[in-house]
């Protein structure tokens, strides 16, 4: 399947490059010049949604692809959120979303595809009004796709963090990944591991010690009254406050992995998940899907920034 509009890796027509730089963080634009197969083909397919060309997007999708989308919010639900299955179903999405959401910036800014090729795991941001009433949002989400060997995508699961101000924004600088020996990469691969194991055992305090002293972590779920975790917190102290609020907020029955994606060069690490569990201060029953992105520093003995994002917090009858 050929890339429709956009070429990566080679050069590009100044209306290429006039929309590149519209959609795309500067920073992005090198970083595109050396990404895989799949991973292009995600650069045009989202070059082709933000010009609203969506036979182009569904050229690139098989045809029973599965679509989740998952978003914390807050305001009432907008019936975005859920499965969809197949081009009709992708539509259907579609029609949704731009029936909700007037985008002033959507940034897919870094991609990252998995050691054999299948899955590439985009982070991005994006920011803009609610249709109905004007009020502004902005949004950080992960995406993780899944491809088929005839290059076409048969999974998307899009989580989409809460929509909140953030005071100090979060760093959109391209990480530039450390190529890891086997050792290293089983290594780095065990200590994203141990920190999904320290949530589901609600062993919080386990996790400082994988983390470097100057860690960023990303939160972003569902805000909402008396349980708002989302934010960007940086270093052990931010972090022990982050996870006091989980001990305060949150009871998880299930907190599971439900797929470990590693890039090639084994420095970065998708984890694919969900939960379930009850609100502390009113048993309130919860459940979400997540991507969460997890950096290893340099010499990989410690995790340096994570995206942990997860998808709406769903009350489940």
């Amino acid at each position: 399947m050929g890339n429709h509009g956009l070429r990566v890796g080679s050069g590009y027509s100044e209306e290429e490059m006039e929309h590149i730089r519209r959609l795309f963080p500067k920073t992005t634009i090198k970083h595109l010049q050396s990404l895989t197969d799949n991973a292009a083909t995600l650069v045009s397919l989202y070059q082709a949604f933000s010009q609203k060309k969506l036979k182009d997007v569904l050229s690139k999708l098989d045809p029973n692809i599965t679509w989740l989308d998952q978003t914390g919010t807050p305001r009432p639900k907008s019936g975005i959120e859920g499965n969809y299955v197949g081009h009709s179903g992708v539509m259907e999405f579609f029609g949704k979303l731009s029936g909700n959401y007037k985008y002033t910036v959507y940034n897919p800014y870094e991609f990252t595809t998995s050691a054999d090729g299948f899955f590439v795991m985009v982070a991005g941001h994006d920011a803009g009004t609610y249709a109905d009433t004007g009020d502004k949002f902005v949004t950080e989400w992960n995406h993780l796709w899944q491809f088929n060997e005839q290059g076409l995508a048969i999974m998307m699961r899009a989580c989409n963090g809460e929509q909140v101000n953030q005071d100090v924004p979060w760093d959109h600088t391209i990480y530039k990944s450390p190529k890891l020996n086997n050792f290293e990469k089983e290594k780095g691969l065990k200590h994203v591991k141990e920190v999904i194991k320290c949530f589901a055992q609600k062993d919080y305090h386990k996790i400082l010690p994988l983390c470097t002293t100057d860690v960023q972590w990303l939160d972003q779920g569902r805000v909402l009254p008396g349980h708002n975790t989302s934010g960007i917190y940086k270093g052990h102290a931010a972090l022990r406050d982050l996870f006091l609020k989980y001990e305060q907020f949150y009871r998880f029955y299930k907190f599971e992995a439900v797929r470990y994606i590693q890039s090639k060069e084994g420095s970065i690490i998708c984890v694919q998940g969900n939960d379930s569990g009850v609100f502390v201060k009113d048993n309130g029953k919860v459940s979400s899907e997540w991507n969460h992105i997890f950096y290893l520093s340099d010499n990989h003995e410690h995790i340096e920034k994570v995206r942990f994002i997860s998808g709406e917090l769903v009350a489940k009858d």
